[in-house]
């Protein structure tokens, strides 16, 4: 399949703009090619730092697959805790899967075998709507219901929370996707954009620009997907540059952008292409 890729670049050139006032320059990169991947009918799928593969297959089981595409181990006992529908592998010595169903979060270790496991509800968390691993092995709560981030260890036991966003911001967090990277934390919010705070959970800014489905960190950018756009965000100079992906991710399929390639979830597998 081919297809011309249009990348919109957005480019400051002193630091008084704000990011309403960039302008949008369209540049066409030429023809690239959206190849599959990975054969195999999934409903969720992540990228860890050293190329291994995770995937939710239609039966709720959770696979790893090496760099080589090789099938290496399998989590299979999701039943208990109904279906679940992400996977952190900040880490992949210490996978964290969360059931929304039940609000547990299973740890597993490399070998997707259960080490703990943390009942939310317990600790009074009745609409987690995101949960990350914290730079130091521990996990980032996103409670919808109290507009907080909570830090607690596997076992629950509190060890930060914030204060209640909605007071420091103006906004209410929802649907959150958490992303602890470069000292900070990212609260990617498909319909407010990034909120960003600090390890000790204090707000520091929101990008309303960012807004979009499936938020996440490649390298020095921050990413969102808009409909038919892919919104990069430039942590380091702060620019935002759009590229337009025409009908490459259709009606808000899971994709990702890891090492600069496009990977996109459709029926029948997983697809990707390069971005540079």
């Amino acid at each position: 399949m081919r297809r011309k890729l249009f990348i919109l670049f957005f480019i400051l050139f002193t630091n008084g703009y704000s990011f309403a006032q960039i302008p949008r320059q369209i540049e066409t990169s030429g023809k690239i090619e959206l190849t599959k991947w990975m054969t195999g009918k999934f409903s969720y799928f992540n990228l860890d730092a050293i190329g291994n593969l995770y995937v939710i297959n239609e039966n709720g089981q959770i696979k790893k697959y090496d760099s080589y595409g090789d099938s290496s181990q399998v989590f299979q006992d999701v039943k208990k805790w109904g279906r679940p529908n992400y996977i952190d592998v900040s880490n992949p010595l210490k996978v964290r899967v969360f059931f929304p169903d039940y609000l547990a979060i299973v740890t597993l270790d490399r070998l997707m075998n259960p080490r703990a496991t943390l009942n939310l509800r317990k600790n009074n968390h009745f609409r987690v709507k995101g949960i990350a691993t914290s730079y130091d092995n521990h996990l980032w709560v996103y409670d919808e219901q109290l507009c907080r981030i909570f830090k607690m260890d596997d076992e629950g036991n509190l060890l930060l929370e914030s204060a209640d966003l909605r007071n420091v911001t103006g906004q209410t967090p929802s649907d959150i996707r958490l992303t602890d990277r470069n000292g900070e934390i990212y609260m990617f919010d498909a319909k407010s954009g990034i909120f960003i705070l600090d390890y000790y959970g204090a707000f520091k800014k929101r990008i309303p620009e960012m807004f979009g489905n499936n938020g996440g960190i490649d390298r020095e950018y921050a990413y969102v997907f808009e409909g038919e756009t892919l919104k990069m965000y430039n942590i380091k100079d702060q620019t935002i540059k759009d590229i337009a992906l025409y009908d490459f991710v259709k009606n808000n399929e899971p994709a990702m952008v890891f090492g600069g390639m496009l990977y996109v979830l459709k029926k029948d597998g997983i697809y990707r292409c390069s971005l540079n």
